[in-house]
């Protein structure tokens, strides 16, 4: 039984933080008309804005988490609500096991970064609350939204407001970053609207009306978009753009953009390494889980003959990725690019869980995406913490700082072992099934993608060493203080689910391996038919099966 039993509980989660960033500006607007004031302090709306997100991560394990039964395979705690039913464009929202994760997840990074950058933009600190608290609801809306205009409009959200966190709080090229940023999102947003746009009129010629939900609850007469059928192939009546593998390539496109995918990630260096240290946790932890969340929403069940022919072609893409980005990393002197590219080889790895079809290693992928969220957020905080003290980002003006900072170094270990996914943390269980996925499908692939993995985990290793380990030899470390109560709270609430997850991953498995089985249920009945292919096999004893006979219909 749920703590928070609101039918609206969904809803809470995702505009609270909308709501109290309005809130903020129209008491500032209030002062300032009628009474001539600034209104309430910076240092106020920055408390507004951790009380506020604080809140949303208890509705979201009190509403949703509690409210969720792992037992049931479809969308819970619906709400649907007509917007502009003439257009099919409607409020509809949903949780799987998949979105609820990555809910929890958001709700969870989002205070402790406020908390984190606590000395970050001291003189701004009005727009610093508002866009953060926009992004989150950008984020959660996203995650949940069973609409795809809706979910293109959080999207859309999401990205504008971490755009000005980056450009107004970033470093000294930080508004060149965030333009290019932008520029690479607006686009892949483009890609992602256009094609969307196409289907929506197949559905119309297939249902006689407009309807973008997913599936069909608010109107039985219209189709929802699982349910249009969309040729594999070009005939007189049924032009290319029209087919599932142009359709796909177009939103693959897209989201590969928003991960980022190799060779796509231009933007990606440059905006993580100029944004301040939030900014660097919410593009890196969050905004780029939109584009894996949404190959799993979208493409996938959307195409999924598309998805079959485009699949190798992609995992490849992958694995090159994850080389080129264990390679790059070992190069770096920056420690802030060393962390972007072994995040960026980290993403890799979970596209190719994902792409791979096979049901551990999407698993995996979903576990994946929970585990790299917080670890990397962890090692930013904890880079964040050091460059605070000593203004140097780069790895060879530190070294030997477990003498005089051996609180830190103990937290850096941790941080560290739960990124590469030693074992007993959350990412050796995604890791391990994805590898197991993988290699049932191709023990090339496994061999590479462990290669490449490993080259990225003694990268990470090694630079972790020459931080913290060795002789002293710099004087500029020798008063370095340890860290304070506040910052060793924060690295440990990012590192304690970590391990929780690694030593009882059966509460998360038990939510997430419903939600996958059932994404490839709908792709098996969706596909041609000489297309379709046992994607479902039986109950994976690896994953505590769970029964699949009871549906819930929202």
């Amino acid at each position: 039984m749920p703590i928070f039993a609101d039918p609206n509980s969904i809803s809470w989660v995702v505009f609270l933080p909308a709501l109290a960033a309005v809130g903020l500006l129209a008491q500032r607007i209030i002062a300032n008309t009628l009474f001539g004031a600034a209104g309430l302090s910076g240092s106020v709306w920055r408390w507004v804005a951790l009380g506020t997100s604080t809140l949303t991560f208890v509705l979201a394990v009190a509403g949703l988490w509690q409210g969720f039964d792992p037992e049931i395979t479809d969308y819970q705690l619906v709400e649907h609500v007509s917007w502009m039913p003439s257009l099919g464009v409607n409020y509809f929202v949903g949780i799987d096991g998949m979105s609820l994760v990555l809910v929890l997840l958001t709700s969870f990074v989002v205070p402790l970064t406020i908390i984190s950058s606590w000395n970050e933009g001291d003189e701004t600190l009005e727009s610093y609350a508002v866009f953060l608290l926009l992004l989150e609801t950008g984020m959660n809306g996203a995650l949940v939204s069973l609409n795809v205009i809706g979910l293109y409009c959080f999207w859309e959200l999401a990205l504008v407001s971490s755009f000005f966190i980056v450009a107004r709080w970033g470093g000294a090229s930080g508004l060149t970053a965030a333009v290019k940023y932008l520029m690479f999102g607006v686009a892949s947003s483009f890609l992602f609207l256009i094609a969307v746009l196409i289907v929506g009129r197949i559905n119309f010629e297939q249902g006689g009306a407009f309807n973008f939900d997913l599936v069909s609850l608010g109107n039985a007469d219209a189709l929802g978009l699982l349910s249009t059928q969309i040729a594999t192939e070009a005939t007189s009546n049924t032009p290319w753009w029209q087919t599932q593998l142009w359709l796909f390539a177009a939103v693959a496109l897209a989201f590969a953009v928003k991960i980022p995918l190799v060779p796509l990630h231009g933007w990606y260096n440059n905006a993580q390494n100029e944004a301040p240290t939030s900014g660097s946790i919410l593009v890196s932890a969050l905004v780029v889980k939109l584009g894996a969340f949404a190959f799993l929403r979208v493409a996938l069940p959307l195409f999924p003959d598309a998805a079959r022919v485009a699949g190798p072609w992609i995992t490849n893409i992958a694995l090159f990725g994850i080389v080129l980005s264990g390679l790059l990393a070992l190069g770096q002197r920056d420690a802030k690019r060393l962390i972007g590219y072994v995040s960026l080889a980290h993403l890799s790895f979970i596209v190719l869980g994902i792409m791979s079809l096979n049901r551990h290693a999407m698993v995996g992928s979903v576990i994946s995406m929970l585990s790299h969220g917080l670890s990397i957020t962890a090692l930013f905080v904890l880079l964040g913490f050091l460059i605070e003290r000593r203004s140097t980002r780069l790895v060879s003006d530190f070294g030997g700082l477990a003498k005089p900072m051996p609180i830190c170094a103990a937290l850096f270990a941790l941080a560290v072992i739960s990124h590469i996914g030693f074992p007993g943390t959350g990412g050796f269980v995604g890791s391990f099934l994805v590898f197991l996925g993988i290699y049932s499908t191709g023990a090339w692939a496994a061999i590479i993608a462990l290669s490449g993995m490993v080259l990225v985990a003694s990268t990470l290793l090694r630079a972790a060493s020459r931080i913290m380990l060795g002789p002293l030899e710099h004087a500029e470390n020798l008063g370095l203080i340890d860290f304070s109560l506040r910052e060793r709270a924060v690295v440990l609430l990012l590192v304690l689910p970590l391990l929780w997850v690694g030593v009882y991953p059966s509460p998360i498995l038990r939510r997430v391996e419903p939600a996958v089985g059932l994404l490839l249920s709908a792709m098996d009945r969706r596909a041609a038919p000489n297309e379709r292919e046992d994607l479902v096999p039986p109950n994976l004893t690896v994953l505590n099966a769970i029964p699949r006979n009871r549906s819930h219909s929202p």
